[in-house]
């Protein structure tokens, strides 16, 4: 579903996106799957941004998640939510 909501965003479809994102991370939440849910995360902050909202509490929370999980550098944070 997250691949479904970057490829809707990056067509321009950001409700469709915003809805796939958002399924998306109730699936790994209920998973437990931290990683992935930061991932998520980051990607909704992308999605803010282009929607002309500010993204920085979403990305920060993607951070956190990291750094909570033993991801501690900016470097090892930015690889672990680099979108690909």
């Amino acid at each position: 579903m997250r691949e479904v909501g970057l490829l809707l965003r990056d067509r321009g479809d950001f409700r469709g996106s915003g809805q796939a994102m958002e399924t998306s991370q109730a699936i790994f939440a209920a998973l437990g799957d931290a990683l992935w849910t930061a991932r998520v995360l980051a990607s909704k902050a992308t999605l803010e941004e282009l929607r002309g909202g500010d993204p920085v509490s979403l990305t920060q929370e993607a951070e956190d998640i990291c750094r909570q999980h033993g991801i501690g550098t900016d470097k090892d944070i930015a690889s672990a939510l680099k979108e690909w």
